[in-house]
């Protein structure tokens, strides 16, 4: 399952186009999401799923370091406490390798989602900040909500994730 905590001022990929998760309402909404199988990437319509962070969790999400993933056109800033996100690298023969965060390098090409085409395209991974101190001003900066999906991905800022 997917499992993950971004900023409030992410944008996920709806039906109807970008659906910003400060000024929108959260739940209700369907959301583009990713499905690979067999190397092949495709797309479908459902549900958003989220929910308000359990006082019980909030000292995991405190002890969880800030991923920030830049690209040539985008950028996501995160927290994964439970190592569940993976981005979707293309290697040299053409197939698509789902990869974890710290298993990414500068300059692998990641699969972003292009609304205009409604299809995926590429990005050049940029730079890879990992900030490890739980008491960053940018902790304030995410949100007091988990995105989670029980099967398949999600788009948040272009950035395919699974």
């Amino acid at each position: 399952m997917l499992f993950f905590r971004t900023k409030d001022d992410s944008n996920i990929q709806g039906v109807d186009g970008e659906i910003n998760f400060n000024s929108h309402k959260r739940k209700g909404n369907v959301i583009v999401k990713p499905h690979l199988f067999k190397n092949t990437l495709s797309f479908y319509n459902d549900d958003l799923t989220c929910k308000l962070i359990p006082k019980s969790e909030k000292d995991l999400f405190d002890r969880t370091d800030i991923y920030i993933l830049k690209t040539q056109h985008t950028k996501i800033i995160f927290q994964d406490p439970n190592n569940t996100c993976n981005f979707l690298v293309l290697d040299d023969d053409g197939n698509i390798i789902p990869t974890k965060m710290h298993d990414l390098t500068e300059d692998d090409s990641i699969l972003i989602y292009d609304n205009d085409l409604n299809d995926y395209d590429l990005s050049e991974v940029e730079k890879i900040t990992i900030i490890d101190d739980s008491f960053s001003e940018i902790k304030d900066e995410l949100s007091q909500y988990v995105i989670y999906s029980e099967k398949d991905g999600i788009i948040i800022n272009d950035i395919i994730i699974f």
